[in-house]
């Protein structure tokens, strides 16, 4: 059912967006060059996503703002994809 389907979009999008954080402390404590500019934009993505989110939420979906988020996570997926290729280099 629908809230069950918002449960886990949610817990899941909290779960990436901690993990997200995690990568951009570890960037910004031990990145060098560009690979820890990726690593903290990771985090900083992630935070703007939630907050995408739960405006979504608040606002009742409009098609606008769910656009929007769907494109962050397009961004904050892009992002994580650099930053890991730049910290393997």
């Amino acid at each position: 059912d629908h809230a069950t389907r918002h449960l886990l979009h949610r817990s899941f999008g909290y779960g990436v967006a901690l993990i997200a954080l995690l990568i951009a402390a570890m960037a910004a404590w031990r990145g060098q060059g560009v690979a820890r500019v990726a690593g903290v934009a990771v985090g900083a993505i992630a935070l703007v996503q939630v907050v995408l989110g739960v405006l979504t939420v608040l606002a009742a979906s409009p098609v606008s703002l769910s656009l929007i988020h769907q494109a962050g996570a397009v961004a904050l997926w892009a992002a994580a994809l650099v930053s890991a290729r730049l910290a393997w280099r």
